[in-house]
């Protein structure tokens, strides 16, 4: 048992190394998220380059698109007041054209279901926290 431990900490180390290296490489990493890792921590890993930090679609990468990316701290005004959780989740995972205008926003069903190594619970997980985080930003 202690034995395990110690390779698994070993592991973890030379891993942190090797990411440590790809990323001073100028080299994209995706670094998959723990089911634990909170709404707030994917929306600015994916979601903040584009609707930025505050989610009012002003992230760095907005004024790239050919459509300004959506305020999604203005859902629940646009949805008399109720935050519309289970379109969102429809949103992220299927993408939509009527939400959007354009094509321009992933679909992240696909890129959540590998992160999440195709467990459907672990997926469902990662959007509903994401979901709910981004059910707290909306302006009132």
């Amino acid at each position: 048992m202690i034995g395990s431990r110690i390779i698994l900490v070993g592991l973890l180390i030379a891993g942190g190394f090797w990411l440590m290296q790809k990323e001073l490489a100028g080299q994209q990493i995706h670094v998959p998220y723990t089911p634990a890792d909170s709404g707030k921590k994917m929306f600015k890993a994916y979601c903040a380059s584009c609707h930025g930090v505050s989610g009012t679609g002003n992230g760095p990468t907005a004024t790239t698109l050919r459509k300004r990316p959506t305020d999604l701290t203005q859902l629940a005004k646009g949805n008399h007041g109720v935050f519309p959780m289970e379109e969102v989740s429809r949103v992220i995972e299927n993408g939509t054209l009527a939400a959007h205008g354009s094509s321009e926003m992933p679909v992240w069903g696909p890129e959540l279901s590998r992160l999440s190594g195709h467990d459907i619970d672990i997926q469902l997980l990662r959007v509903h926290n994401l979901v709910s985080y981004i059910g707290t930003l909306q302006k009132h």
